[in-house]
């Protein structure tokens, strides 16, 4: 009997687990990237969110715990900056490139977006490529 009711309380948490849902937006705000957060969990608990810099900069990964209310929708954000200082000078430079930002719970990935920064720390906009349309008429 132990036994079974073992079982049936990992199945318990593990389902509140997995009912734990996010969605992610990300957005530019002065030298800051902003990761806007809505997690919709039946309990109460932390989310992870998780920078990953571009692969080609001198941008280190970081990451932010956020709380949440299991009350719905439960609205978090956080930030990380997007200028660094060069080391044995007085400038700094912007993080630009690919950033990839994924929202966790444990080892559960529950969302993740990318964002393309550019040199001036504004978000580049993915090309649109124009499509002709066909000549409809026929040649004989």
């Amino acid at each position: 009997m132990k036994k079974l009711l073992s079982v049936i309380a990992v199945m318990l948490v593990a389902s509140v687990a997995l009912a734990t849902k996010a969605s992610l937006d990300l957005k530019v705000e002065g030298d800051k990237l902003w990761a806007y957060v809505l997690v919709d969990g039946n309990a109460d608990g932390t989310v992870a969110v998780e920078w990953t810099a571009p692969a080609d900069s001198f941008c280190a990964n970081s990451t932010k715990d956020l709380a949440y209310k299991a009350t719905g929708a439960w609205h978090t954000k956080a930030n990380r900056t997007l200028v660094n200082p060069v080391k044995g000078t007085d400038c700094v430079a912007t993080c630009s490139g690919v950033w990839t930002v994924v929202v966790k719970e444990g080892d559960a990935v529950l969302t993740t977006k990318t964002i393309e920064i550019g040199k001036d720390g504004k978000v580049v906009e993915p090309k649109v490529e124009k499509v002709e349309k066909a000549d409809k008429k026929k040649k004989k």
